[in-house]
Parts: C-alpha cells; structure tokens; sequence
C-alpha cells in the first residue's frame, strides 16, 4: 500500500480522497494548502502527492518545486487541476510534476493510477 498525500485547498476534495484511499488500505494525510504540504513533509514522506494548482499563498507549481528540491525524485507528484492540460502541461513539468488529471477526477481512474504507481 502507499503513502498518499493529497493538497487542495478545496477542504471537501481533499477529505473525501483521502478518506476513500484510506478505506482502500493506504496511508494518507491532506494538506489545505502549499505551505502546510511543505510543512507536512518533514513528519510524513509520501509516495504519491496529488496536488490542486490553483490555491492561494503557495501554488500548487510552487509547493511542486518545494517537493522536489526537499525531497528529490520521490514522491511521484500528480498534478489534480481543474486546468486543462494545454494550458498548464509545460509549466507543470518544468515545476517537477510526473503527471497530470483534470478534475473532476473519478475515484476509480485515481485507484488505478495508484495501484499502478504503488506496485
């Protein structure tokens, strides 16, 4: 199982996934916004972060390259946006992400991914 951690300002978002994956058998916490995530990483070093672009104070770019300057290749991020790709695809690779889904995201497609990069 994997150590997920998931960043939306969205409260309601970012509960609800990591209650789901929670009930799935993965270890998860949430993080309201880029500067808590940051924070967050020194007591808990997920293997997956999802992490909304558009928040407040420290976007989601930011918070990325937070990530990959602390923590270097691990974790895989995976950019959770409501943006759409053509639109925020290159700015997120050069930030450090791995990956990308639009929201709103189905719990399953997640899932999947997930197992994919857990296994």
């Amino acid at each position: 199982m994997a150590k997920i951690l998931f960043v939306d300002d969205s409260r309601d978002n970012a509960d609800s996934l990591a209650t789901f994956f929670k009930l799935l058998g993965h270890e998860t916490e949430v993080a309201y916004d880029g500067d808590s995530a940051v924070e967050l990483t020194s007591q808990f070093t997920p293997d997956i972060a999802f992490i909304d672009i558009q928040m407040p104070m420290l976007d989601g770019f930011d918070t990325a390259r937070e990530f990959r300057s602390r923590l270097g290749e691990k974790p895989v991020l995976i950019a959770l946006t409501g943006q759409e790709w053509a639109k925020t695809g290159d700015a997120a690779g050069r930030a450090g992400f791995d990956g990308y889904l639009q929201k709103p995201a189905q719990a399953s497609a997640l899932a999947k991914l997930v197992d994919a990069l857990a296994s």
